[in-house]
């Protein structure tokens, strides 16, 4: 968990410097490695999570879909995953909120169709980095406890 820890805080951290001074080329493979390193978390957390919180993730990632096929690259993907997890989770924390964001994310972005996804490569990035920033251990313990 530690390793998980740190290695996503070290990654964050390069992603945040890649942004800033980047050219398209680095966005798109900070991008790439981003959303890679958002669905290995998807992977081992979302088997833990009870069916009702599973449907309620992907019917997020529907909406985020819908909405960022609707919006230009300025549009804010970030606080809208915010806002339609705080309606779909009215009872979760704030903590529980980032981590469904991160899977919401993932599943977003997984299935977000390729030439859109070249598009919003660097708002998408941002969004990644927004909710890495708060992470911090027992995700496991979280999704685990976590209910609609």
């Amino acid at each position: 968990m530690m390793r998980r820890r740190i290695g996503l805080g070290l990654l964050a951290g390069l992603l945040a410097v890649a942004t800033t001074h980047a050219a398209p080329a680095d966005i798109s493979a900070a991008y790439e490695t981003a959303k890679r390193r958002a669905l290995e978390v998807h992977a081992a957390l979302i088997p833990k999570a009870a069916p009702a919180v599973r449907a309620k993730i992907s019917a997020s990632a529907l909406a985020g879909r819908t909405y960022l096929s609707g919006c230009r690259q300025d549009c804010d993907f970030y606080g809208f995953l915010v806002r339609d997890l705080r309606v779909r989770f009215p009872r979760s924390s704030e903590r529980e909120r980032e981590l469904l964001a991160l899977l919401v994310f993932a599943e977003t972005t997984e299935k977000l169709e390729v030439q859109r996804a070249k598009e919003m490569q660097k708002n998408l990035l941002e969004t990644f980095q927004k909710m890495e920033k708060t992470r911090t251990a027992g995700e496991d313990a979280l999704i685990q406890n976590l209910r609609p």
